[in-house]
């Protein structure tokens, strides 16, 4: 079903609302996808992805809370999906005000 030429867009759009989902890992992966949507169309904008196993390194807390930080930069994003299991992390991005 996916099709690069109608699903991956050479230009971002500008979209009404933003958040990104977190899916944070120690041992596996961990993912940022900022999303947004407009309209009734939902897109997957900008990913971050690391892998401790490929880096050569785990990453702190501190680090991912930094990555997160960096990877939104100054879009307004109206919510951050994350696991609560991830506490540790939540406390650390809360601390840094990215919550």
């Amino acid at each position: 079903m996916f099709d690069e030429s109608k699903h991956i867009l050479t230009e971002i759009p500008e979209c009404e609302r933003y958040w990104v989902a977190v899916d944070y890992g120690t041992n596996n992966p961990t993912v940022f996808l900022l999303q947004g949507k407009k309209g009734n169309t939902y897109y997957n904008l900008k990913e971050y992805y690391y892998d401790s196993s490929k880096g050569g390194r785990q990453k702190t807390v501190a680090e991912y809370s930094r990555d997160l930080k960096e990877f939104i930069g100054d879009k307004h994003i109206t919510n951050i999906v994350v696991d609560p299991s991830a506490a540790s992390f939540i406390a650390s991005a809360s601390q840094r005000r990215i919550f």
